[in-house]
């Protein structure tokens, strides 16, 4: 877990407030609904859970739900015009899950052996 985390970082990262938040603060849970262009995200973010879960839609149809736990790094960076979201799990296998927004929606989950 990050203690420097921010919910502004994730209203910058998402462009929305949340639509909801733990009744003990932010930071046990915020949830947030993207829309871009076509695709809507949902995400709830529970740094102090180690938890993120996302779910990409275009339409009706769900084209990933995905679930982290364990999140153990929480890392904003926009480059070359693409915003993303890093994080990074201590699970038995160690993974990194990048979330991006900008210039089009994309997941990308990578574990290590």
């Amino acid at each position: 877990m990050n203690s420097a985390l921010e919910l502004g970082s994730f209203i910058n990262f998402f462009e929305v407030e949340p639509i909801r938040t733990h009744e003990a603060g932010w930071f046990y849970g915020a949830h947030f609904e993207a829309k871009i262009g076509a695709d809507t995200v949902l995400v709830t973010v529970a740094p102090d859970e180690a938890e993120f879960f996302i779910e990409w839609r275009q339409g009706e149809r769900v084209l990933l739900k995905l679930k982290l736990v364990m999140v153990t790094e929480w890392i904003f960076q926009t480059r070359n015009g693409r915003e993303q979201l890093f994080l990074k799990t201590a699970t038995d296998r160690e993974g990194i899950c990048v979330i991006t927004l900008r210039p089009e929606v994309a997941v990308n989950l990578e574990l290590q052996w």
